[in-house]
Order: C-alpha cells, then structure tokens, then sequence
C-alpha cells in the first residue's frame, strides 16, 4: 500500500493586473511579496515558497536586483520554487497554440538560464476554464501536470476528480490536481487533521488506491504572504513524519507530479482519466467577449508573428538575412504578458488597457517591420525580369498551397483605364479594379500559390477590363462559386449554405444577428454571463435589412448588407 502523502504548496497568487495596473504591482505587491517570503524562509527551515510567471522574476531583477541575488540563493538551496513553467500566468483558451507553446518556452528558458532550474507543471490557481488543447500543449512542452482550484467556481462539468490524469486533444496525457483547495487556505495545527484533506486523502485511496492529495495554502491576488498560523501548521506537521503515516510535503508546485511520475505503470493506469475540456459555465465566459479590442489586436498580433516567423526562417536559410530572434523574441512577450489571465480576457481598468493596446501595437509594428524586411531579402532573389510592369510578389504564409483572392495597391507607369495580371507562363489570372485615381489602382486578383511560398505577378495597364469567365456569381440575395452557394433571407441573414460538391445543406437554422441583455452578477461584471442568459430568447434580432452589390467581378464577389438592432446600425460583408 503506498504510504499516505500530503503535498502542501505554499503560494502567493498575484495578479500582474486587474483593480491596478503595473505600476502599483512593482511598487507594492512585488515587495511585499519579497519581504514576508523571506522572514518567513529564515524562520521556519522547511518552508518552502512558490512563485510563478518568468516577467515577474524580470521585473524583480530589473526594479529590486539585491533582492533577485537573494532569490536565486534561495533557489538553489530549494526553499524558493519557481512555478507553472510559464513567461506568465496567462489565459489558456483565447491565446493560440504557438502562444502557450512560446509562454512555456520563454518561461523555461529565463528559469533556466537565471536560476539553473526549470519547472514541470502549469501552475494556474486562478484561471477561467482550461481549454482540451492545454495538455496537449503542455506533454508536447515537456511538462508532467496542471493544478488549478478554478473549477471549484463552476466548471461546465462536474470536477472529476481531486488527483489523476488529463487526456488532450491528440490523446497526449499529463497528471492533473483539480482541487487542491483556495489558493487562500490556512492551516490550524496538524495538516493532517485538516477535515477536508482527510475526505480527500480517503476518496483518492479507496478508489484509485493512491492516498495522495496536493493542497495549496496562502493568500492572494495581490501577492505577499501566507499567514505565518498556516505556515507553523505545515512546520509542525513536517517534523512529526518520523512517527506518522501520513507523510506532510512542504512542496513545490510540480513535486506531486514528478512523484506520480515514477510510480509504477500499474499504479498509474489505477489513476481516473478525464478526457475533455474544463472549461467555465459562467464565471469567466464573459471574457471572450469583454474589451473585444483586446482580442482583435491579440489575433492579429498572433497570425502576423507567424507570418514572420516563417519569412524570417526562410529569408535566413536562403539569402544574407540574418534571423531577428531577439525582436521577434521581445515582440511575442509583450503579447505573452498581456495573454495574463485578467488583461486579455477583459477584467483589468481601462488605464491598464491604455498601456496594453499600446505594446500590441508596438508588437504589431516589430512583426511587421521584420515581415517586411525578410520578405524584401527573398523578393530580391526572386526572377522578376520577365515582367514588363509592376511586380507584385505574394507570399501564401499557411502550410497548404491555396488559391485565393489578394488585394493590391499598384502604381501603373503610363495611364491606362484597367489592368492585366499575368503569372510567370504569360497566362492571365482574373482580376478586377476597386479603385483608380490616376495611374494609381486598388486592384483584386487570384493568386495561387505553394505552402510557404511566394510567387511573382505582373499587373500591366489595359484598357478593358479582365474578361475571364469564373465560376462567381452574385445576385442581391446570393453568393455562389464552385464549392458553396449561400442564400440571404429577407431578414439579412444567411439562411442557407450548401456544400455543392457533397450535396450538403451546411446549415441547420439561419445565422442570426441577435441581441441579449447581459444579467450577470455586479460582483463580477467584465468577466461573468449567465448560462441562462445566453440560452435565453433574444430581446432583438438585427432586422430591415438593404443589400448591396459592392463587388462582381471575375476574382471576387461581395454583398453588404446594412441593418437595424436596436439603436444601431450593424454593417456586415459576405
């Protein structure tokens, strides 16, 4: 029978932003943070402290460098534990897979590059729901297990289990403690009295034969402490092991894993499995929505970055460009930073979302810049003397080749009222004019191009317009080309999408615009909806609609359609 153990994870939750912006989070809580950690390391000799996110430890290193001397002292005897792997302790359902990898990546690396250790856990005591990608993401990162005591605040299905294991997406597995207790518990005398790590510790062995259980203890959001009551608790417990058999673990955050990890094959498949998400019903739903601009400059932050990172690869294997690491490095942790779980989802201060949207869109600017810079080296190898106008290279930055519609701005050498676009064989591509003023077009056409690569068009002046006949036809209620055809209905809304080529009706009922009164509790305004309010019946459907024709051509078509909800007017283009 394994001996009964009791891992207590000692932390200080802090929330790099929320009521307060940065600022206040330097001044105040990264001292205070600081100093009663360390009283409480000198004074009780198995203490053991736990603290996460690597941009916390660099605005240590930056603003409080003394103290980080001491802190990696404290490291390397183990009573200071840098948890959760992470760069920070981030949002993990809207940021992109290449983000958490990165979040991970860049996590591990200052750890290890700073304090000679790096950490096996996803260390996430407050976070709104964890997505069915996290373990997945976290295997594929080296990483052993996730806690977290969020589910406790209304997870969409029922906690699973205290101690076992998370299946991913892909079937990668990793241990998981989803009810390690509030980050804000406090121990009273023996743990091992503790009413509810009894009933956890009995639960765990008789149906899974593991008497194990992991339970944090301390205080938060604003970091600091725990109460010196908890931390003799824990103290006391320790020093009775000789004589108990339940053995008290003044742990780090990942022990309880790294110990799960060696056990035998056969007591590790007694373990429960949850395969699935664990995801939010109500608290936290709301932050998909929340300060929307967030989300838009985070995405779009995400997908140029992957832009960039594949031009860059290929313009530093193939020309005299150099591979800009260190900004796109920089870049991608002010995005990381701001993936924090109160400032993407939408719960800090609009000052703070000042200075959020402001390194957004500095991020935006290095991905660009280095976009631009790497694409120039590989368009100065391209062969671009066969075109008798302008150039125009295209780069297809997705792993599949695709065909698609691309929108260029041009300056034509000599007037001309239309433009040709040729590929490299002389054959016409279709295209069309959006735009002329001058020699100067806004021009549509179809481009085709490899996965990851990059081809050269020439667009020359003309003057008619391309007469390639194309498989786009547009009326004021429809959209049709060789895959789909999709119908309006005299609401505006697409009631119909049918796959041609399978013969498939793709829609179940029509795609509404509709509007819903947010009733979520004033406690927790930003962040919380209602299960029954979005299920509810709508107060409004956008209605009255006018269609328009705003592109026919033979590259792309296009219809705006403008209707009334409520008090607004909501514009939408199909």
């Amino acid at each position: 029978m394994t001996k009964n153990k009791i891992f207590t994870v000692a932390t200080s939750h802090l929330d790099t932003v929320w009521r307060w912006e940065l600022p206040k989070t330097i001044d105040e809580f990264i001292p205070d943070t600081i100093v009663k950690n360390f009283e409480l390391i000198e004074k009780y000799p198995h203490y053991r402290f736990n603290f996460e996110g690597a941009f916390r430890y660099e605005l240590i290193e930056e603003y409080y460098p003394e103290q980080f001397e001491k802190i990696k002292q404290y490291v390397k005897d183990g009573r200071w534990c840098v948890s959760g792997s992470a760069y920070e302790n981030g949002d993990v359902n809207i940021p992109s897979p290449e983000a958490l990898f990165r979040n991970f990546l860049y996590g591990n690396r200052y750890f290890e590059d700073k304090f000679g250790v790096t950490s096996k856990d996803v260390f996430l005591p407050d976070c709104f729901g964890f997505g069915y990608a996290l373990p997945s993401i976290a295997k594929h990162s080296n990483l052993l297990g996730v806690s977290s005591q969020k589910l406790s605040w209304g997870g969409a299905y029922e906690c699973p289990f205290d101690l076992g294991v998370w299946q991913g997406v892909d079937g990668s597995r990793i241990f998981a403690s989803l009810k390690p207790l509030s980050y804000r518990y406090n121990f009273d005398g023996d743990v091992r009295g503790d009413l509810q790590i009894i009933d956890k510790l009995a639960d765990n062995g008789v149906h899974y034969g593991l008497p194990w259980t992991m339970n944090y203890y301390g205080t938060g959001d604003w970091g600091g402490a725990p109460d010196e009551q908890s931390v003799a608790s824990v103290e006391q417990s320790v020093a009775y092991n000789d004589t108990s058999e339940t053995q008290v673990i003044s742990a780090s955050s990942d022990e309880v894993f790294k110990q799960l990890d060696v056990l035998s094959e056969n007591e590790k498949t007694s373990l429960p499995v949850w395969n699935n998400e664990l995801v939010m019903r109500s608290h936290g739903a709301g932050g998909y929505t929340s300060r929307a601009m967030s989300k838009r400059l985070n995405v779009k932050n995400e997908s140029l970055a992957d832009m960039c990172e594949r031009s860059c690869v290929a313009a530093d294997a193939l020309t005299s460009f150099n591979y800009p690491k260190n900004v796109l490095d920089s870049a991608w942790k002010k995005v990381i930073q701001h993936q924090f779980h109160d400032d993407l989802p939408g719960a800090s201060t609009m000052l703070q979302y000042n200075d959020s949207w402001n390194d957004y869109f500095a991020s935006l600017k290095q991905f660009q810049g280095e976009y631009q810079a790497s694409g120039g080296a590989l368009a100065n190898e391209l062969d671009t003397s066969w075109c008798e106008g302008v150039a125009v290279i295209v780069n297809n930055p997705v792993a599949v080749k695709r065909k698609a519609s691309v929108q260029a701005h041009i300056k034509l050498n000599r007037n001309a009222k239309y433009v040709k676009v040729l590929d490299k064989n002389k054959k016409e591509v279709p295209s069309q004019v959006l735009k002329k003023t001058g020699k100067e077009f806004d021009i549509v056409f179809t481009a085709s191009v490899d996965s990851v690569g990059w081809r050269v068009y020439d667009v020359i002046g003309s003057d008619k317009p391309c007469e390639i006949k194309t498989d786009l036809t547009v009326t004021e209620h429809s959209l049709e080309n060789a895959k789909y055809k999709l119908l309006f209905n005299k609401n505006g809304d697409i009631a119909s999408l049918v796959d041609k080529k399978l013969k498939v009706q793709l829609l179940s009922s029509p795609i509404k615009l509709a509007l819903h009164h947010n009733l979520g509790e004033l406690n927790y305004p930003s962040w919380e909806m209602r299960k029954a309010d979005i299920d509810s019946e709508p107060y409004c459907y956008a209605n009255t609609p006018e269609f328009e024709i705003i592109e026919n051509g033979p590259s792309r078509i296009a219809i705006k359609v403008t209707r009334d909800a409520d008090f607004s007017k909501v514009e939408q283009i199909v």
